[in-house]
């Protein structure tokens, strides 16, 4: 059926939703919750800006965020400006010039708009929320983040979690020990991102990569599993440092997660290369059961202060708070809430009455002239009764 003039005003562009009262209702029981526990692991809450100079926005970051950055110019200055399509580099900015501390903590929530859906699927407007740490270059950050993260899975009561632990470093460090130029980096991580062996064979040959490292690069398609790919990962990397040091860190992550949560399921794919330009190390992914898509990801990275040039480490992840909440298993229990209607009547004794009733927890809406609604909850009426207003219960 085509649509009419008039029909396609009203029509959101694609990957644009709204939230209705029901959904907006659970996700904010799911924000409340998320920021409290996240508060009482010691993250302070802060709030960046919905539109920031580009040069900010993108600093340091992954290029390809610069394609899902929506751009226009600042009409008081005529700079370009952006609207954040990720917030965690805005979190590096504020907490650059923040009081200097070893070691900060910082969480978050807020909307951000992607200019395309193609690398991102689901929402185009989500409602970003999650937490970074900063200052901690070792494994212990990594475990502390993830740790979080699981824990708040299980506040929000979303089940049988599964985290998927990667290293960026193993990639990056083989194609340096292997003496790879950037061309042929990208050629050959594009074949691993479509975990396609024929074209990775092909993309080594016609780089002319030692057939020492070949055998190591096809084998990362194959290095996903249980923790005992790890096993195979020390054995197939020995004699390689650096790449030893990347495995034994993830394994360090994975067995001290295991040990402070011991039903944790974890999974280990080291070909698992998305965020690779952005990443240092260690990185994750979060899966769940029917979503079709990560719930949740994050990881290792380094950003370069705009307050003093220094390189700073940070750690985090990151969800949509729409996919957190459509996920979760929270109940949005109305039984206990106290519904009342007040008639259309301006009397200062009857505004007395309404706002007692509301500070005491009653939900009162008080009907407009000719209004006749009907609140399906509705455990009480608002009356005039021997010359005074009175609560009265319904049966």
């Amino acid at each position: 059926m085509p649509i009419s003039k008039r029909q396609s005003i009203w029509t959101l562009p694609e990957g644009i939703d709204d939230l209705l009262p029901a959904e907006a209702d659970k996700l904010e029981i799911c924000r409340f919750n998320a920021l409290a526990h996240m508060k009482n692991w010691g993250y302070e809450l802060v709030y960046p800006p919905i539109l920031e100079y580009l040069d900010s926005l993108l600093q340091g970051m992954d290029p390809e965020l610069n394609l899902s950055t929506m751009k226009m110019v600042d009409q008081s200055t005529g700079r370009t400006v952006g609207v954040p399509a990720d917030i965690t580099p805005q979190i590096a900015r504020i907490e650059s010039f923040m009081t200097k501390q070893e070691i900060s903590r910082l969480c978050y929530v807020g909307p951000v708009l992607r200019a395309n859906s193609s690398h991102y699927p689901g929402s185009r407007n989500p409602i970003q929320i999650g937490a970074e740490l900063f200052g901690h270059e070792g494994p212990d950050g990594d475990v502390e983040i993830i740790n979080l993260l699981y824990d708040l899975l299980k506040v929000l009561r979303i089940d049988e979690p599964v985290i998927e632990l990667s290293d960026m470093g193993l990639f990056r460090n083989l194609c340096c020990d292997a003496s790879i130029d950037e061309l042929a980096k990208n050629e050959i991580l594009d074949a691993l991102l479509r975990r396609d062996l024929s074209d990775l064979q092909q993309s080594l040959t016609s780089c002319e990569v030692a057939s020492s490292f070949r055998s190591k690069f096809e084998a990362l398609l194959e290095l996903n599993g249980s923790l005992d790919i790890l096993l195979e990962a020390e054995k197939l990397f020995k004699g390689t440092p650096r790449l030893l040091d990347g495995v034994f860190r993830l394994k360090y992550v994975a067995e001290s997660l295991s040990t402070i949560n011991p039903m944790i399921d974890i999974k280990i794919d080291l070909s698992e290369l998305r965020g690779y330009k952005y990443h240092s190390s260690t990185s994750f992914i979060v899966h769940v059961e029917n979503l079709g898509r990560p719930l949740c990801w994050g990881g290792r990275y380094d950003y370069l202060s705009p307050r003093d040039g220094i390189t700073r480490p940070g750690t985090g992840f990151s969800a949509d708070l729409k996919s957190l909440s459509r996920v979760s298993q929270l109940n949005v229990d109305r039984s206990h809430e106290k519904i009342a209607l007040a008639p259309a009547v301006h009397s200062g004794e009857l505004r007395k009455l309404i706002n007692r009733l509301r500070k005491d927890g009653y939900i009162v809406i008080q009907q407009l002239p000719g209004e006749d609604f009907k609140h399906s909850a509705q455990s009480a009426t608002i009356q005039m009764e021997s010359g005074s207003w009175v609560l009265k219960e319904m049966k």
